[in-house]
This record gives structure tokens, sequence and C-alpha cells, in this order.
């Protein structure tokens, strides 16, 4: 089944509303973003997601289903809390 979601990327200042099957994978979508929107390519690297509306994470290698993920969704996309853990 085809759902509407807005994917939001706080750090670039922009969102998407885009639809995709409900069975596919989170980081599918994400990796053919990276691919097809200029100014999205180092996004791709490192990512968090979470609803909008109630701040859970995301599993981004589940599908929108298995995610509870429905039609009207906002998603926040940011870099990993983690991803500078171990720098001094």
């Amino acid at each position: 089944m085809k759902i509407t979601i807005t994917m939001i990327y706080p750090d670039k200042n922009r969102e998407y509303n885009i639809q995709v099957d409900n069975t596919q994978r989170i980081i599918t979508t994400l990796k053919v973003m990276c691919e097809n929107i200029c100014g999205l390519e180092d996004v791709c690297l490192h990512k968090n997601v979470r609803l909008e509306n109630t701040g859970r994470i995301l599993q981004i290698e589940k599908s929108y289903e298995e995610n509870k993920v429905f039609s009207g969704a906002k998603l926040i996309v940011t870099h990993n809390a983690n991803e500078n853990k171990g720098e001094l």
C-alpha cells in the first residue's frame, strides 16, 4: 500500500513530501534520496530517523509497516548523536 510521508532534514532546512510503498525499508528511501537530491549527499553516512509527533526513533533497516509509520507521518532525519563518540 502506498503512503505519503514528509521527510524533514532540519540540518539542511529542507523537507520533502514523498510517496512510498509501506513495505519499503526506510534505509532504501534514504539512499534513493541521497543519490537523487542535490545537497543531501552528506546525510547518507549517519542518520537518526524519528517521528515528529512522538519523537520515537525508527529502525531504518525495517519497513515503514514494521515501524508502524502511516500516511501523513513526518519523519525527522538527523545525524546520529553518537557519530562523534570517542573524539576528544
